[in-house]
């Protein structure tokens, strides 16, 4: 409670300290901040709400900044759910935080090798892991990961995602 207190002074010390060209971002944090305080106290379901959106936000790339709370909050709320830890590796990979990201994967990996998700989940999954390693050459492991992706055969974007990631790791190999 008290790190809820303290996030609300936070803000609204913001909003006391902004320029007439700050306001419309402060007031809107504070909303945010409201809106999110009132959903997780109000809803059981707030863990798989909360990583829905945030995957959403993250996948469209707008608002990252929020996916990345939101995701976070889901994490907090159910730290063992492999789906959850996914998207918020996800996220945090989509906002540059690759390292963090990885280690989120990982332990969702770990989960996920005791009980697998749908082929669906797995696909996105290793589309996920594969993609993380490709952009920090790690390519052995990228083509690994990519093609458990590629096994899962669940036709849609993550498995073309999957499949383009491949293409380019065979772009880059002379």
């Amino acid at each position: 409670v008290a790190s809820l207190q303290n996030e609300g002074v936070e803000i609204l010390r913001k909003l006391d300290e902004a320029g007439p060209e700050d306001l419309d971002h402060v007031l809107e944090e504070y909303a945010f901040y409201l809106q999110d305080e009132l959903f997780r106290a109000t809803h059981e379901n707030a863990d798989r709400l909360l990583n829905g959106f945030a995957y959403t936000l993250a996948e469209h790339e707008v608002r990252l900044d929020d996916a990345k709370k939101l995701a976070l909050l889901a994490h907090e709320l159910d730290s063992d759910n492999p789906d959850i830890k996914d998207t918020y590796a996800w996220v945090l990979i989509k906002n540059g935080e690759l390292e963090e990201g990885m280690q989120v994967l990982l332990e969702a990996g770990e989960i996920y090798d005791t009980a697998p998700g749908s082929d669906f989940t797995m696909l996105q999954f290793y589309a996920h892991l594969g993609h993380a390693y490709r952009i920090s050459d790690q390519a052995d492991l990228a083509r690994e990961a990519l093609e458990k992706a590629v096994a899962y055969d669940v036709k849609g974007e993550w498995l073309e995602f999957a499949k383009s990631e491949l293409r380019m790791l065979d772009q880059a190999t002379p």
